[in-house]
């Protein structure tokens, strides 16, 4: 029987002592491609994403390669991590290097003044190819890019929802690189719309899984009974595992994930306290009732990596967090 398409994983940063001959290779790889799926799309000449739209309004004003002009704002953006205290890993460097290099090498290979079915042809594969491209690279999880860490950062930071931070800076860059002369089309409502259920589509075929993490999801199917055809994820960390924890269970078990229901419930609790209208409050994090470190899982989460950072976290991003479940209940283990 076919079988079902994974659930998203956890992609936040595993250390690059980690299997490093499995997962350097899929971080150049994915960037490789992402460069090339950049100058397909440009050679399209129907409109490109918000950054290209950006570097080709810049190379209209500065006698640069479109390559060299991204890797200069790569470095530019790097620049804004240092007041969100974000640091750069691996593969924020090799983003930055392999991008420009690629995207030039696919410009200089792919002709120009193509008709428009051949143009055609290009956005809507160049789209598609991003969008793998990204689940390739982010999969290799050796870190994000400049422009993806900078989101992720302000977010954190303002305590505002990642689609909320990512629109606005966006339509900022979409806006500059227009004004600059960056050229913008149906492409670029396509890329827009197009590239976040692609990429997700893909991540969880890609995404690398940590040893902690399989060990863990291990651990918790190891103690279903072998009779059992029905879980109900009762922790409220298990959900962060769930596919894992999916995968190591018997072909037709169904996975019931209560973490939404638990969030509700203390968040209604939280709301009975005469705090209840506090912007902030203290949190500790306790791992099997005691204090300790969150699981490497839970970063990526908004309010994971709050709390990876910080005693105090936002109300709203507390909320915005618990009360969207990122997997849906039930689950089928999928069959073979």
């Amino acid at each position: 029987m076919a079988k079902t398409r994974p659930p998203m994983p956890p992609i936040t940063f595993v250390p690059l002592g980690e299997r490093p001959l499995r997962r350097l290779p899929q971080l150049f790889t994915g960037l490789a491609l992402y460069g090339f799926s950049l100058s397909v799309t440009v050679r399209a000449s129907l409109g490109v994403n918000p950054w290209s739209v950006l570097n080709e309004g810049l190379e209209n004003h500065i006698p640069l390669s479109f390559g060299t002009i991204s890797a200069a704002v790569g470095i530019l953006v790097l620049l804004l991590w240092i007041p969100l205290k974000q640091r750069p890993k691996l593969g924020t460097f090799a983003n930055i290097i392999v991008l420009a290099f690629t995207s030039d090498l696919g410009l200089l290979l792919l002709p120009q003044h193509l008709g428009l079915p051949a143009r055609v042809g290009l956005l809507a594969g160049g789209i598609v190819l991003n969008g793998l491209s990204v689940a390739v690279y982010v999969g290799a999880r050796l870190g994000p890019g400049p422009r993806d860490g900078l989101m992720t950062g302000t977010s954190a930071l303002t305590g505002r929802s990642i689609r909320l931070v990512r629109t606005l800076i966006e339509i900022a860059v979409l806006a500059a690189g227009w004004l600059l002369g960056g050229g913008v089309g149906v492409g670029t409502v396509m890329y827009s719309l197009a590239i976040g259920p692609i990429a997700q589509f893909f991540i969880p075929w890609f995404a690398y899984r940590s040893a902690a993490e399989l060990d863990d999801a291990a651990d918790a199917a190891g103690r279903t009974p072998e009779d059992c055809d029905s879980v109900v994820l009762g922790c409220t960390h298990y959900p962060l595992m769930a596919p894992e924890i999916l995968r190591s269970l018997p072909a037709g078990t169904t996975l019931y994930d209560s973490a939404e229901a638990v969030a509700r419930q203390t968040l209604r609790r939280l709301d009975r306290t005469g705090n209840s209208h506090s912007a902030m409050g203290s949190v500790d994090v306790m791992v099997s009732g005691r204090r300790g470190n969150l699981p490497p899982g839970a970063h990526a989460y908004p309010v994971g990596r709050a709390l990876a950072t910080a005693a105090r976290v936002p109300r709203e991003i507390l909320i915005y967090a618990t009360t969207r479940s990122p997997l849906a209940a039930p689950l089928a283990a999928p069959a073979v």
